[in-house]
């Protein structure tokens, strides 16, 4: 676990993330993204526990209508969850990694390869059922365009028959991916994707109304892609949480408080300049 900063040197670290947003967006349009499990929610043992606090919500939806911001979610999770939660007509939304992707107000758009792969994920899901019978308690997740398998659940001496099952519905399904995370197991369409890739296809489906200043927030290794495509066009990487060196983001906060004040200070010095 991450030991917690002096509240003086947290106060200083966000200061210097918001200046630094405000430095590349003087000006211009601020496009800014965020990953949902671990950077505006706790991780909580099960993922329906995981709750966004309404506070929040509201903050995101105050940044999301301030003039000449561009805001949104790019998360694992799938688009219905996140037009469950949160105000889809003011934000953009990712699921699936930005497999599924929809504009503020917009129906989803939906990767071709994704769309071709549902039946294959439904068979897959329903071998992997077995799994979250109560002897064996893992959880599995059905996002609609990827399979997520946690095993954290699992007693440690059930957890290498929950390997070898998941290993043996992959052998099933050539045609999905499986990744491995580091407490779970994510089964996915066949195609090279990533968040960094959901960021390009949202900025080139948001109308662009001049230069654009770009940022993203995100807590964990599949977040890097986004932060690598940030960095490219001279933008703001934040990683939440304790990464060590393992980023490539250009800061890094503590934990989702410290996310949340980062997005008040925003609206509070992003809105009047504008």
């Amino acid at each position: 676990m991450q030991a917690e900063r002096p509240l003086n040197e947290q106060a200083t670290l966000i200061d210097e993330v918001v200046n630094s947003i405000q430095q590349i967006s003087r000006g211009k349009e601020l496009f800014i993204a965020f990953d949902r499990d671990g950077t505006l929610v706790p991780y909580a043992d099960r993922p329906e526990d995981a709750i966004l606090n309404p506070a929040v919500h509201e903050s995101l939806r105050a940044l999301a209508i301030a003039p000449r911001v561009i805001a949104g979610i790019v998360s694992a999770r799938s688009i219905a969850l996140l037009r469950g939660e949160f105000d889809h007509h003011r934000l953009f939304l990712a699921g699936n990694y930005g497999l599924e992707t929809a504009l503020p107000g917009g129906d989803p758009i939906v990767n071709d390869v994704a769309l071709a792969s549902r039946q294959s994920l439904k068979e897959a899901r329903d071998k992997l059922a077995v799994l979250a019978r109560p002897e064996i308690n893992a959880i599995v997740e059905d996002h609609g365009y990827s399979l997520c398998v946690h095993w954290h659940t699992v007693a440690v001496e059930a957890r290498a028959a929950v390997h070898q099952h998941v290993a043996a519905v992959a052998k099933q399904f050539p045609k999905l991916k499986l990744r491995a995370q580091p407490t779970s197991y994510e089964f996915l369409p066949d195609v090279s994707w990533d968040k960094g890739r959901a960021l390009a296809t949202i900025d080139e489906l948001v109308p662009q109304e001049g230069d654009r200043a770009y940022v993203f927030i995100g807590d964990s290794p599949p977040d890097e892609p986004a932060f690598a495509w940030v960095n490219a066009r001279g933008g703001v990487s934040v990683r939440v949480g304790s990464a060590g060196g393992n980023t490539c983001s250009k800061f890094q906060l503590a934990d989702t408080t410290e996310v949340a004040k980062l997005i008040s200070l925003l609206i509070e010095a992003e809105s009047p300049k504008q």
